[in-house]
């Protein structure tokens, strides 16, 4: 009786040698997944830190997190698999059609046919035109497309830059005239015309909320707005000259910035080097700075990753590492963010660049006095300049080590040196901030309405006691 209830027994244990093939297979089905659910939660936690190295390798190993997740699935699925040599070959299979496909994709963006990331942009709605409407123009490199007009929530520079979702609630309007800047239709003459760039063009916000239309309030009289983001000096000295003097105007009113101008003139340096594009390309490439970038702004594979990054944020947030906290009163430290532009050091290059530019504004004055004009030069700092007495930063914050350089003196002096009259609106926008407005978008680096508005109605207070429109009659 003893010996059949052993042999019973015995019958039903599996064999030690089929118990350890078990759980062998069992542990590599169970590898796969578990590694990567490890490193996907890694990789969020990652994601929720806001200083600049964390920031940075999110958006890095973001892409490499999806390469490794194609690898780990196939790795799960033939570990599973009877036949594992048959779902190997299958793996290697479906991998080259899938780098033949992406070969394929990416050559017409190596030969510049196609600009995937703006087809994908145009696709799911999320088009920057303020970065991309543009036509080539051979004695300007590029300008606004006349009679443009766009309508949308686009995301500030900040969030563009970062790949952050749009936080604008509201739509924001832009309107061009039939020469590509942002007036309305059928504006032929203005008592004053402002040139500059992005912060004069009006960058996040909406047609009358720039500078030009509430100073055409605060003055009852005409005022063109001829800024185009991207120019610098020697592009605007062009605008004046060229397109300036056909609205008959009394002032001009040059909005010189500190960030970028220097650098704006170098690039166009190296456009008029270049051999100027015939009508023919000029009609072949509508969107003028497109025919410019290279293979890393076109790819397939890349713009791809930017918009799978994108959708991934819910998941994964995306940060932006350049911010302080105000410490005004009211404020309950209220986050505001910066571009770069203070990280940048003062080398020989930006003093040889700025002696170019400085004799270009010299050539502002000299043609405004010639053609019987007034001019009022003015300032415009970067938003650190304007908010690093008002913020705070955390202890592993680059904006920490940031200094301004000496553009703000160098103007000074230029200003001196010329006999031009000049506005300097940094202690206008610190004022401001003493008194808990925001000049700035708290997301982005350009003027908030507020700014533009109080840059309009100090520009209003300048003309009038200099009577520089008053021989001018008021609009009805």
């Amino acid at each position: 009786m003893t010996s059949k209830l052993r042999m019973s027994v015995t019958g039903l244990m599996p064999k030690p040698r089929h118990t350890f093939q078990v759980r062998r297979s069992l542990g590599r089905g169970l590898f796969w997944p578990i590694s990567l659910a490890l490193a996907w939660i890694g990789l969020v936690i990652l994601s929720h830190q806001t200083n600049l190295w964390a920031i940075v390798w999110t958006h890095r190993l973001f892409g490499c997190m999806l390469l490794a997740t194609y690898v780990g699935l196939w790795g799960w699925l033939i570990s599973l698999a009877q036949d594992r040599r048959r779902r190997l070959f299958q793996e290697l299979t479906c991998t080259f059609m899938l780098l033949v496909i992406l070969g394929i994709l990416e050559l017409p963006a190596l030969l510049k046919l196609v600009h995937w990331r703006l087809l994908m942009q145009q696709a799911t709605g999320d088009v920057q035109h303020l970065t991309w409407a543009y036509w080539l123009d051979r004695e300007l490199g590029f300008r606004r497309r006349p009679y443009d007009r766009w309508v949308g929530r686009p995301a500030s520079d900040v969030e563009s830059g970062w790949m952050m979702p749009p936080s604008l609630q509201e739509s924001l309007v832009f309107t061009y005239d039939q020469w590509g800047y942002r007036n309305p239709a059928g504006l032929e003459k203005a008592a004053a015309i402002l040139i500059g760039d992005s912060y004069v063009e009006g960058a996040y916000v909406s047609d009358d909320q720039t500078v030009a239309r509430r100073l055409q309030i605060h003055l009852e009289r005409p005022v063109a707005n001829l800024g185009v983001a991207g120019y610098g000096p020697m592009q605007e000295l062009r605008v004046l000259q060229q397109d300036g003097l056909r609205y008959q105007p009394k002032t001009v009113i040059w909005f010189f910035f500190e960030g970028n101008d220097l650098y704006d003139d170098h690039r166009f340096d190296n456009t008029l080097l270049a051999a100027p594009p015939s009508p023919e390309e000029m009609r072949a490439h509508p969107q003028g700075l497109t025919r410019h970038h290279g293979w890393r702004q076109r790819s397939f594979s890349l713009a791809l990753l930017r918009q799978l990054r994108r959708w991934s944020v819910p998941i994964l947030p995306s940060r932006a590492p350049y911010f302080g906290r105000l410490s005004q009163p009211g404020q309950d430290m209220r986050i505001v963010y910066f571009a770069d532009y203070a990280s940048k050091p003062w080398t020989d290059w930006e003093s040889r660049r700025w002696d170019k530019t400085r004799q270009t504004l010299f050539e502002v004055v000299e043609f405004c006095r010639q053609q019987g004009l007034h001019v009022l030069f003015v300032f415009v700092p970067i938003k650190f300049r304007v908010y690093q007495p008002f913020v705070q930063f955390d202890a592993d914050s680059p904006c920490r080590m940031w200094r301004v350089g000496p553009l703000h003196q160098l103007f000074d002096d230029f200003c001196r040196a010329s006999g031009a009259l000049c506005l300097d609106l940094t202690p206008i926008f610190q004022q401001s901030i003493r008194h808990g407005k925001m000049p700035y978008a708290d997301v982005d680096t350009h003027w908030s309405p507020a700014g533009h508005d109080l840059v309009a109605e100090r520009l209003a207070i300048e003309l009038r006691q200099r009577y520089w429109l008053d021989s001018i009659e008021p609009s009805r």
